[in-house]
C-alpha cells in the first residue's frame, strides 16, 4: 500500500513540476525570438544529464511545490475560498502566485547554478526517457526523506500529493 502512495507521490510531482514549468517553457520560448514557428529542442536521455543535475532540478522542484502549497494557504487567508471568488478576485489571487513562484524560481536556480530552461528540459525529458525519469524519481525519493525526516512537514508533502 505505502509503495502505491509513494509511486502515486512520485507520479504527482512529475506532474506539479510540469504544470509549474510547462506554463513557463512556453513563455521562454515564444520570447526567445524563434519566431513562432520554432520546436522545443530534443529531449534529453538519461546519459545528458548528471546526477549533480537531476539533484539540482529536484531540490528547485520542491521548493516550488512547498511553496505553492504555503501560498495556496495564504490566498485562502487573504481572498477566502477559490469557488466563492468572483472572476477578479481570482485573477489576482493567480497573478500574485506567478509572481511568487517567478520570483522564488528565479532566486532558486541562481543558488542552484542551473538555468531555468535546463531545469524545465529535464523535468520534460524524464516524462519520455524512462531511465531519467527513474533517477528523478529516486533523488526526488531520496531529497523528501532529508526533509521529511525532522519534521511532520514532510509527511504532509508527500500525503498531498497535488
Amino acid at each position: 500500500m505505502t509503495t502505491r502512495m509513494h509511486s502515486l507521490l512520485r507520479t504527482g510531482l512529475l506532474a506539479l513540476a510540469l504544470a509549474v514549468f510547462a506554463p513557463a517553457a512556453s513563455a521562454v520560448y515564444a520570447q526567445g525570438g524563434m519566431g513562432g514557428g520554432g520546436s522545443a529542442p530534443p529531449a534529453l536521455s538519461s546519459s545528458d544529464v548528471s546526477d549533480a543535475e537531476i539533484k539540482s532540478a529536484v531540490r528547485i522542484l520542491l521548493a516550488m511545490q512547498q511553496q505553492r502549497r504555503q501560498m495556496q494557504q495564504q490566498m485562502m487567508q487573504k481572498y477566502g475560498n477559490p469557488q466563492e471568488m468572483d472572476s477578479t478576485q481570482r485573477r489576482k489571487a493567480r497573478m500574485e502566485m506567478m509572481q511568487k513562484q517567478q520570483s522564488l524560481m528565479k532566486k532558486k536556480t541562481k543558488e542552484e547554478d542551473m538555468s531555468r530552461q535546463r531545469v524545465q528540459r529535464i523535468l520534460q525529458s524524464a516524462r519520455q526517457d524512462s531511465t531519467l525519469r527513474k533517477r528523478v524519481r529516486q533523488a526526488m525519493q531520496q531529497q523528501g526523506q532529508m526533509q521529511g525526516g525532522g519534521s511532520s512537514q514532510g509527511g504532509n508533502m508527500q500525503g498531498g500529493g497535488n
